[in-house]
């Protein structure tokens, strides 16, 4: 490896001015492969960096700045140009959603430290539910790609219900048996009713949802959007809490509108 010439090369002081970032920044990054120096001292351990390196540590401070995670930092400055950029856009959207996610969490904490009401009053139907026969899809997914998996696991479903010579016997739902959000991916279950004699084929499953009671929940217009949509939750949740009853199993939406975040939709509570 040809060694670099003493007068490309300044040492971490100069470096780390002309870059604005910190030594300890530097060290850090050093030992995380991130920004290695162009050539360590092996006598004194002092560290020397290229000036052609000075471009990687603008772009590693400036990405900091926008609090980008030193694990994306990597995949774009290991990205041609053009993904680079995507890859940052992509960041800029997720970021804007935990934000509108957090000032949406701090209104609802206002309101409820104030024992304020929510500007939509709620309403919960208790209802008794038959038993269904479902067809259904089990994903993992961020909240960010929720309606493309969605759409997806729809057309496969209606497709295999068709194929196996069955009939669709009401709206679609999903189930959720986990948390989805910018960071928790579930997973949720994509399900069909329908009627018929199926074979599981596949990522596709048959199976029956049982009979009982739940605490229902329609929701409209903005309401069916995260981060909103969590007051729903919340109201269905905290309507079978104040009557002394138990939650029986994860909340599922109704998709009685569209389903891509279009709505209506019904969130269904079970409780016994």
């Amino acid at each position: 490896m040809e060694q670099p010439r003493e007068d490309d090369l300044l040492s971490i002081g100069p470096f780390a001015r002309e870059s604005g970032l910190s030594h300890k920044a530097l060290r850090l990054y050093a030992e995380l492969g991130l920004l290695v120096p162009a050539h360590v001292d092996r006598f004194t351990s002092y560290r020397y960096y290229d000036r052609e390196q000075l471009g990687s540590a603008r772009l590693i401070r400036l990405m900091r700045e926008m609090e980008m995670p030193l694990r994306d930092i990597r995949h774009v400055l290991a990205a041609e140009p053009q993904e680079a950029e995507q890859l940052v856009a992509e960041y800029e959207r997720a970021f804007s959603e935990r934000l509108e996610q957090v000032r949406h969490t701090r209104r609802r904490l206002i309101q409820i430290m104030r024992y304020e009401e929510s500007e939509m009053t709620m309403q919960v139907e208790e209802r008794s539910l038959a038993p269904q026969q479902i067809v259904s899809i089990v994903a993992h997914v961020l909240v960010k790609d929720l309606d493309d998996v969605i759409s997806r696991s729809l057309r496969e479903l209606e497709a295999f219900v068709e194929a196996q010579g069955g009939k669709i016997s009401g709206p679609p739902l999903g189930i959720f048996h986990g948390q989805i959000n910018q960071e928790d991916d579930g997973p949720i279950e994509v399900c069909l009713p329908a009627d018929g004699a199926f074979r599981a084929v596949g990522s596709v499953a048959v199976r029956e949802l049982a009979s009982g009671r739940a605490a229902v929940v329609e929701v409209r217009d903005e309401y069916v959007n995260f981060p909103k949509i969590i007051e729903a939750y919340d109201a269905g949740y905290d309507w079978i809490v104040s009557h002394g009853f138990r939650h029986a199993g994860p909340p599922h939406e109704v998709w009685i509108g569209s389903p891509e975040s279009g709505g209506p939709f019904e969130i269904v509570w079970r409780f016994e």
